[in-house]
């Protein structure tokens, strides 16, 4: 893995106990290049996951390449809630970043 599994206090942030965000994503996307987030982000809360997922969707539809760092934390959510939280996710990623060990464990591939 290129980082190191570390014990993360996010999941205790402010974002994660938020029921809605006022993000308006076509305002703060403009003049945009490239989207980048991550599964840490997405792994907050169902809120931070349908928020990103909002805020993906809104690049894609103003063109702007989206990348993602899937970056699988097991202290912020298990491989099964990760799965679900994260599916509707992967049909809006250009560029995924992806360990080969969570490509492995989520996707069953490997390049071994």
């Amino acid at each position: 893995a290129p980082r190191p599994d570390v014990v993360l206090g996010r999941y205790a942030s402010s974002l994660a106990d938020q029921q809605s965000l006022p993000f308006d994503w076509k305002k703060i996307l403009q003049g945009t290049d490239l989207f980048h987030t991550s599964g840490v982000a997405a792994g907050l809360s169902e809120t931070m996951t349908a928020e990103v997922k909002k805020a993906m969707s809104t690049a894609r539809d103003k063109k702007i390449p989206v990348s993602y760092d899937f970056n699988y934390r097991k202290h912020l959510w298990t491989v099964e809630e990760s799965l679900r939280r994260q599916k509707d996710l992967l049909p809006l990623i250009n560029v995924l970043f992806c360990s080969s060990s969570d490509l492995e464990l989520f996707f069953g591939a490997s390049f071994k």
